[in-house]
């Protein structure tokens, strides 16, 4: 009995061009657009030598020349002024440099580039101004180990180990993922609704067949598990061989991780269905309503309010399962460790387990007086 319920369940399912439609049509749709409004994101963010000409007024501090150079910052010209105007109007060059005591600079516009060449300068005229002043004020301290800490370079960083790339645009499909499991919470209510004698005639003829309630309950999950584990293999596909979204080298752990958000995500919605004795359209809007919040807290909507969120409401990561399994995936993609990706899975599962519990206890004391 139970088998021959899970096959027809799954059958009703497919059949739901609703459920179809928000659990793997609407995320590839999604993710599409997501991909033609972001694939170019980061092409501008390849650094390249800054353009500038130099005007030797005082020959007295070509050091700064030289200096420059070294930075590997700076492509130098060295031209007069009449030349280094006309390349400026001309765009050929982001600023005119003029090598003498006051350091004078010259820009057509502001910018990126323009602002490197300020700060440059700035701190130039700063560390000359020191060594000046020290320099007038005890000529004693320019000894040879003075002069050796002057020219010497220190590492004042620690190296950890990251995948090669960092591109943070993925967080928008790993939040897109997030949202595919947990829009299978959609199931879950209809499976608890179905059940309920007081939500509709279907259930009221469910609950006086000889069926356990419990048994059909637990076919119903694992039909709707059925359905949301091909749902997400699809998109999963799609996302990666047609879109080449990164998730790292752990294929299995994708998939992991993607059956144990779905899974939390069917629990949610039981959840909010065995709580709340409205219609199945008021329940809906709020899964809807707790969904996107959690996606939008999560970064799917602007990925800096992932940060902001984790900066300022440390705790809100491990309370919203959203923010779980997009850190799970970006986990996989960015760090070499499973450390945090463990951490994201074991807490998941928990907010799945709570929920299938709470679901359990309020249904089983769920009785009728009449139907």
């Amino acid at each position: 009995m139970f088998l021959h319920i899970v096959k027809y369940k799954i059958k009703i399912v497919f059949n739901n061009k609703a459920a179809l439609f928000w659990t793997l049509f609407f995320p590839i749709i999604l993710a599409t657009l997501f991909n033609l409004a972001f694939s170019n994101l980061l092409n501008g963010e390849t650094f390249n030598s800054i353009n500038v000409a130099v005007v030797e007024t005082d020959t007295a501090f070509n050091d700064l020349t030289s200096i420059m150079e070294d930075t590997e910052m700076f492509v130098i010209n060295k031209t007069t002024a009449e030349q280094a105007e006309d390349m400026l109007a001309k765009g050929k060059i982001s600023g005119i440099i003029y090598n003498s005591k006051d350091l004078d600079m010259t820009v057509s516009n502001s910018g990126i580039n323009q602002s490197i060449i300020k700060i440059f300068l700035d701190t130039y005229k700063e560390m000359t101004q020191t060594i000046t002043t020290i320099a007038s004020n005890n000529p004693q301290a320019f000894t040879d180990e003075f002069n050796s800490v002057l020219e010497s370079e220190g590492l004042y960083t620690k190296e950890n180990n990251v995948s090669n790339s960092t591109n943070i645009v993925v967080i928008y499909f790993y939040s897109l993922l997030a949202m595919t499991c947990l829009y299978s919470s959609f199931l879950g209510c209809s499976d608890v609704t179905k059940i309920q004698a007081n939500q509709s005639h279907f259930a009221a003829r469910q609950n006086v067949a000889p069926t356990h309630k419990l048994k059909i309950f637990l076919a119903y999950v694992c039909s709707s598990m059925i359905f949301q584990i091909i749902s997400i293999i699809m998109v999963l596909a799609y996302l990666r061989f047609a879109l080449g979204v990164a998730f790292g080298a752990d294929t299995g752990y994708v998939f992991l991780l993607s059956f144990v958000g779905s899974f939390t995500g069917i629990m949610m919605g039981t959840c909010i269905s065995a709580l709340i004795t409205k219609s199945e359209n008021i329940k809906h809007a709020m899964l809807i309503g707790l969904t996107m919040l959690g996606c939008f807290l999560s970064g799917m909507m602007q990925v800096e309010i992932k940060y902001i969120v984790e900066k300022q409401f440390p705790l809100m990561r491990y309370l919203n399962p959203a923010a779980l399994i997009t850190d799970g995936y970006y986990s996989l993609y960015y760090y070499d460790t499973y450390d945090r990706f463990f951490t994201n899975l074991g807490i998941l599962s928990l907010f799945g387990l709570v929920f299938l519990l709470i679901t359990y206890l309020v249904l089983r004391r769920q009785k009728y007086a009449s139907i």
